[in-house]
């Protein structure tokens, strides 16, 4: 009778799922990912007994006492869910909500280091997403007056007019469509109106401006009959640097640069940089902040999600299936109720290779149930 040899070649997904609090039932499958290794080990201890009566020593029985059954795996799929395995804890989706009225102190700043912002027992690694509206960086202590000017508008404005507020360039139109075009209203006052709607609104806030147009981060804007009051967001002497200037005839406005402001305030891009992303300030070595200078930093943190990963101290126990998908050979499924999940080995999160994420799994038997299965795939008749 011919033998059929079953030579496999080993492929298959790995599916885990937490268990439900306090209970052994699986709380839903996930796919782990690509799993470049998955390997089972089992280890037995015996209690062998020997007949001594005659001659030499000879095993004539064997007990098993014991059977430990483990295994490993490597992913290199780098998802937060995979990462919390490795750190005992748990991946969540952190919100937060837009805050513009932030102070925090930073004392004896050094030049050329960074400061986090935000950190605190509860919040460790402190803000990330800044907003850009209204960041301003001050001696502690100092009197601040925020800069000011004016847009005198006399006429309600030609197509194709435009200013320019600090780096942002406005347009007046007809029909604005495009980002920081502007509605020419029916009088000079209508216009002035929508161009404070454009610098203090942003996108959604009405149609007198084209979709798109956002918040202009150095100023706002009050309307005064037809004249536009600007105000500098950031107070101090920072403000005085903000520039207008106007190009066409059809509004005949009268632009001005800010002034008026007062207080040591520092100067961005001169005196220090913001990493608004990661919530960093770092005082720019050579720029006009001393060594040792007490600062205020005021600022605001816009509204965002992340993913975040907080570690633990228990291992991740749960269930586990590997569904077989074999290139070469039968598949055969293998389920194991209980496991707990442990990180084997380097995270290398820094290197010229994809990122692994090694793993042991320690493999228990529930009171009920054997600890694997092992499943062939269903012949239907």
């Amino acid at each position: 009778m011919a033998t059929t040899n079953n030579y496999t070649l080993g492929r298959g997904k790995i599916m885990f799922s937490r268990f439900k609090t306090g209970t052994q039932t699986p709380a839903g499958f996930r796919y782990i990912g690509n799993t470049p290794e998955f390997n089972l080990t089992i280890e037995s201890e015996n209690l062998d007994h020997f007949s001594s009566d005659y001659g030499i020593r000879e095993k004539d029985d064997s007990v098993v006492l014991e059977v430990t059954r483990s295994g490993s795996m490597i992913t290199d799929n780098i998802k937060p869910e995979n990462v919390a395995l490795f750190f005992f804890g748990d991946a969540t989706t952190v919100t937060q909500v837009e805050s513009l009225d932030q102070e925090e102190e930073i004392d004896d700043v050094i030049p050329g280091h960074a400061y986090k912002l935000g950190q605190s027992e509860a919040n460790p690694s402190g803000y990330f997403g800044l907003s850009r509206v209204g960041f301003n960086v001050a001696t502690q202590g100092a009197s601040l007056v925020a800069a000011t000017g004016t847009l005198a508008f006399s006429g309600t404005g030609t197509d194709g007019d435009n200013f320019t507020i600090g780096d942002q360039v406005y347009f007046l139109r007809t029909e604005p469509t495009l980002p920081y075009e502007i509605d020419i209203g029916a009088s000079a006052a209508a216009t002035a109106g929508n161009v404070v709607a454009a610098i203090n609104g942003g996108a959604g806030e009405g149609t007198a401006y084209g979709t798109g147009t956002l918040p202009h981060p150095d100023v706002s804007a009050a309307l005064d009959t037809a004249d536009v009051d600007l105000t500098a967001l950031v107070e101090g002497t920072a403000g005085n640097s903000i520039v207008t200037t106007e190009n066409g005839s059809g509004a005949s406005f009268a632009a001005a640069t800010l002034t008026g402001g007062t207080g040591t305030s520092y100067i961005e891009g001169t005196d220090y940089t913001v990493d608004y992303d990661n919530g960093l300030l770092t005082i720019v070595d050579g720029g006009g902040i001393a060594e040792g200078t007490d600062l205020d930093v005021f600022f605001g943190v816009a509204a965002s999600t992340r993913d975040r990963v907080i570690s633990g101290s228990d291992a991740v126990e749960g269930a586990l299936m590997f569904i077989a998908a074999n290139p070469k050979g039968k598949d055969f499924n293998y389920y194991m109720p209980w496991i707990k999940v442990t990180p084997n080995g380097d995270y290398a999160l820094k290197g010229d290779e994809w990122q692994q994420i090694p793993f042991n799994l320690e493999i228990l038997k529930p009171t009920n149930s054997p600890a694997i299965t092992m499943d062939g795939k269903p012949a239907y008749a």
